[in-house]
């Protein structure tokens, strides 16, 4: 059994079942769901990356609104903003976790 397939189990079992793993240019992707999911860096480092799909139409308004939040939002280490892509729009969450993981102890 490799590590990804240990650490999916290990997932799955504590109520976090994944839609898959892909390696990145430095770790590992963990896909919680289509636009959501956790990067742990060969460094140690975890990233969480949260997207919602939003209305295109209120870019504007969820901007404005990030503006003002900006102080709470730093507070908890999140950085906030929305992607515009081919497919739709995102409101994107992104924090860098307290907790170092390191795969090569999975």
């Amino acid at each position: 059994m490799d590590k990804a397939e240990l650490l999916s189990r290990l997932l799955v079992e504590h109520g976090m079942p994944t839609r898959g793993f892909e390696n990145i240019e430095r770790g590992v992707r963990i896909r919680f769901m289509d636009n959501s999911y956790v990067d742990i860096m060969d460094s140690g480092i975890t990233l969480l990356y949260i997207a919602r799909r939003v209305g295109c139409e209120r870019v504007l308004e969820l901007r404005d609104r990030i503006k003002e939040y900006l102080t709470r939002l730093s507070a908890l280490n999140v950085i906030a903003g929305i992607e515009v892509l081919s497919e739709g729009c995102y409101l994107a969450l992104l924090r860098k976790l307290d907790l170092k993981i390191s795969m090569e102890h999975v």
